[in-house]
């Protein structure tokens, strides 16, 4: 009884984390604002799971993204 209990809970939890992946990648663009600056590129890396955001180092700004 407890063995199936935790593969029912192991399957749950591998589905869980293919579908929160495969949902990540669906993303290509980002919405974001800057006041008084100015992006000049971003990527998303999806092995490492991080955000690369290349900024006018001139500008003085606030950069918000959602």
């Amino acid at each position: 009884m407890n063995i199936s209990i935790i593969v029912i809970t192991l399957s749950l939890i591998t589905i869980g984390m293919f579908s929160s992946l495969s949902f990540a990648q669906q993303f290509e663009d980002l919405d974001y604002t800057i006041r008084g600056g100015e992006v000049l590129n971003f990527e998303i890396d999806s092995e490492a799971a991080s955000l690369f955001v290349s900024l006018d180092a001139r500008a003085r700004g606030e950069l918000i993204i959602t």
